[in-house]
């Protein structure tokens, strides 16, 4: 048997409070949603929870999207399109072309209920048996038991669950038994580290404490079926950290040549669009810095009527024609450089990127690296045109403070190809992240 776990804590199912399980709404909608639909604000809410509720293993946009806007304009509204274009893609693609758009008690809502259906949480067959999900997708969760070796993330059977939890919050876990008769028990290894708040009917919550050594911020929640072992998880406890964002937007506001032009709010977006990736995933959260155009970089005027290359590897010359900068040539125009709390994004029009030795990336959309300062570039032009452009600027940015690619998990953050739903921060990688 376990020692020294509270009586609170060690409830049989059968007697413990009843709460209800997760619920989706029933997915009906009244008229059509998404490119060229009615858009009522209701059924486009609708729509936006079931794309939230499925994995983007199966297509959906693991509540990527902000289900309480029912707009039928703007970027977020974008984005709910080309999330349904992704899932009609993923489960449509034999019966129409992807049009983005949701009909009353046609394919596409129809497949989306099946998907909903798939993704609820089932009960273990095996009687002792447990299973444990997230109570929510995109709240840092990862069972994906990734292990780094060398410079590469890798795939090793047998690691545990990860669970990222707030200094100071919680993260609740749904816990799945195979019979009401299950004696239920958990423990904390370090005590200092984490407590449970709360162990309920089908659900444990575990509260981050407040971190006195950075060094010690891990510990095990061990799960046990009738006082033997069955589940641990790694609880990784993570304190808040505030990063900031600065824009640059190279141009020529009087000629209107290059990037001058972005529009009010444009930073405010993109700063809107890294939180709702990085917040809930990693407790690391974005603000807005300075936004300014630049006809200047090093002291060097821009040429916006020649073809722009930025080397990132420092190592090209300039070839006919080109007019080539290279990263450490930036270091004067970045706001705070150096500060690992500081972002630099540099837009610049049409611009194509050297980023390796021999190697020219001219569909690259953006760059970014972190030796000297961390800092990002991207082709504006492409970028604006992007559907998955918040993902893009979050996939640099997190290259930018660190994170390195996960070559085999297709709907992580840091895949190399990036999709509009490529949203996922593995828990195991945070340590990739500043946690200042």
């Amino acid at each position: 048997m376990v020692p020294n776990i509270p009586e609170t804590l060690r409830m049989r199912r059968e007697d413990r409070p009843k709460s209800a399980p997760p619920v989706f709404q029933n997915g009906s909608i009244q008229a059509s949603v998404g490119d060229g639909g009615v858009n009522n604000p209701e059924d486009i809410k609708e729509v936006k929870r079931l794309l939230n509720g499925i994995p983007a293993e199966r297509g959906g946009a693991f509540d990527s999207l902000d289900a309480t806007d029912g707009s039928k304009i703007g970027a977020e509204f974008g984005r709910f399109v080309e999330a349904i274009r992704i899932f009609q893609k993923h489960h449509l693609s034999a019966f129409f072309t992807a049009d983005g758009r949701v009909e009353p008690k046609k394919r596409t809502i129809q497949k989306l209920l099946e998907e909903i259906k798939n993704a609820t949480p089932k009960l273990p067959k095996d009687k002792l048996a447990l299973s444990i999900q997230p109570a929510e997708f995109q709240k840092g969760f990862s069972n994906e038991g990734l292990k780094k070796i060398g410079d590469e993330w890798g795939l090793e059977l047998g690691l545990p669950i990860c669970q990222m939890v707030p200094e100071n919050g919680s993260r609740r876990l749904l816990l799945l038994t195979g019979s009401k008769k299950v004696d239920v028990s958990t423990q904390i290894l370090d005590p200092d580290v984490a407590s449970i708040s709360s162990i309920e009917d089908q659900s444990i919550t575990t509260k981050g404490n407040p971190i006195r050594d950075p060094k010690k911020s891990e510990t095990e929640l061990r799960i046990f079926a009738n006082g033997e072992l069955s589940r641990t998880v790694r609880i990784i406890v993570r304190r808040h950290v505030t990063v900031t964002v600065h824009f640059h937007y190279l141009g020529d506001l009087v000629n209107r040549k290059g990037v001058f032009n972005q529009g009010p709010g444009a930073g405010q977006a993109m700063v809107a669009g890294l939180n709702r990736i990085y917040e809930p995933q990693t407790n690391l959260s974005f603000v807005m810095g300075q936004e300014r155009i630049l006809s200047k970089i090093n002291g060097r005027d821009i040429d916006f009527d020649r073809p722009t290359v930025v080397d990132t590897t420092d190592l090209r010359t300039p070839e006919a024609g080109q007019q080539l900068f290279r990263g450490k040539e930036f270091d004067s125009s970045c706001v705070n450089d150096g500060d690992k709390k500081t972002v630099n994004v540099f837009l610049i029009a049409d611009v194509a990127f050297f980023q390796d030795i021999g190697k020219i990336g001219p569909n690259i959309i953006g760059s970014a690296n972190s030796i000297g300062g961390r800092r990002c570039w991207f082709n504006a032009t492409r970028f604006a045109e992007a559907g998955n452009r918040f993902v893009l600027i979050s996939h640099e940015v997190g290259h930018s403070l660190g994170l390195t690619h996960i070559r085999f998990l297709n709907k992580a953050l840091m895949f190399p190809i990036i999709g509009a739903n490529n949203v996922f921060i593995p828990s195991e990688t945070l340590e990739e992240l500043p946690s200042i």
